[in-house]
C-alpha cells in the first residue's frame, strides 16, 4: 500500500473516520484528510499524487496493526493530554527562572513530566529555548536537561 494522507482537514476524534491522509512535513507526519471509506481515501489519495510532486503521502487504516498506525494512535494519546492540560505557565515562576539565570542561582523544583510523574529536582537554568522551555543543569539526572515552566508545580530558588 503506498504512503498514506488525507485530502481533506482533520477535525479531530469527534469526527475521526477509520481512514487517514496525511502529508510528510518537515516536523514528520501530519493529518492531511480522514474518510468515511477506503474507497473514497485511495480516490482522494489518486488526485493528491496526480496533482503534487512536492509533497509525499501516505494512507493510514486506523484499525490496522502497522507502526505508522500505533504511532499515529500515541501521537493522538499525547496531543489529547495536552489539550486537557491546556498549559500557562506561572509568572511568577517565570519571574524566578528568569532571577535564577540572571544571578547565577539553583532552583528547586517540583516537576510533573509529560507521563505524569512528579520528581523533586533541583537545577540551574541555564537559557531560555522556548517561550516556556528553558535548558537547565539538572543534579538528580546530573546533566542538562529541558524544562517547560507549565509542568512546574512549585519552584524555590535556593
Amino acid at each position: 500500500m503506498p504512503p498514506n494522507r488525507t485530502a481533506k482537514p482533520y477535525r479531530g476524534p469527534a469526527e475521526r473516520s477509520r481512514y487517514l491522509i496525511q502529508v510528510e512535513h518537515l516536523a514528520g507526519w501530519k493529518d492531511h484528510s480522514s474518510y468515511p471509506d477506503e474507497q473514497a481515501m485511495e480516490e482522494a489519495y489518486r488526485r493528491l499524487i496526480l496533482g503534487s510532486t512536492d509533497f509525499l503521502y501516505r494512507m493510514l487504516d486506523l484499525e490496522a496493526d502497522t507502526p505508522e498506525v500505533r504511532q499515529w494512535h500515541k501521537h493522538r494519546r499525547h496531543q489529547s493530554f495536552l489539550a486537557r492540560l491546556e498549559p500557562q505557565p506561572s509568572p511568577a515562576f517565570l519571574k524566578r527562572i528568569n532571577a535564577a539565570m540572571a544571578r547565577g542561582s539553583q532552583v528547586d523544583i517540583t516537576y510533573q513530566d509529560i507521563e505524569e510523574n512528579i520528581t523533586e529536582r533541583r537545577i540551574q537554568p541555564q537559557a531560555w529555548v522556548q517561550d516556556d522551555l528553558f535548558a537547565a543543569l539538572c543534579h538528580l539526572r546530573d546533566g542538562e536537561r529541558h524544562f517547560r515552566v507549565h509542568r512546574m508545580i512549585d519552584c524555590r530558588i535556593v
